[in-house]
């Protein structure tokens, strides 16, 4: 029995007890039973005063509990926001050197592509030059073929 169930008993008691004539409220009270429902309650009040407490350290400790997880998860977070940031630089950092890349590819594929032409274009006049010369050189000799054929 709790100490709100005593407390009821002792309204109980007094509502059950005799009213005293001309006493503005006053009452007779068994007091044996009054006496031992006191005695009820101090037996009790520990106990009550006890669990009270005991739901008390519960609550600290269920508040404790729920300041370390939001710690946690606030460090959590804020570890993971550092990570996407660091995620997000290092692929920032990637696009650019391969923005880079890019650009010095086409760079070079442009040098590239203008010295084969130019070498090409070298070969070509060579090879063109030679067979101009070579050309002018079968005409001669067949100019001289002609010129040695009509003499005799």
């Amino acid at each position: 029995m709790n100490v709100y169930d005593i407390m009821d008993l002792i309204d109980e008691l007094i509502d059950q007890s005799t009213a005293l004539p001309f006493s503005k409220g006053r009452v007779i009270i068994d007091a044996e039973k009054l006496s031992d429902l006191l005695a009820n309650i101090r037996l009790n009040l520990p106990t009550e005063i006890k669990n009270s407490q005991l739901i008390c350290d519960d609550r600290e400790e269920i508040i404790t509990n729920a300041k370390k997880e939001a710690d946690n998860i606030i460090r959590t977070a804020e570890e993971r926001a550092k990570r996407i940031v660091n995620e997000q630089e290092i692929v920032k950092h990637a696009q650019t050197k391969a923005n880079d890349m890019k650009t010095h590819a086409h760079t070079t594929a442009r040098e590239t592509r203008k010295a084969s032409f130019e070498f090409a274009d070298k070969a070509l006049s060579i090879t063109e030059s030679t067979l101009t010369k070579a050309l002018s050189d079968v005409r001669e000799g067949r100019q001289t073929l002609k010129k040695t054929i009509h003499h005799k």
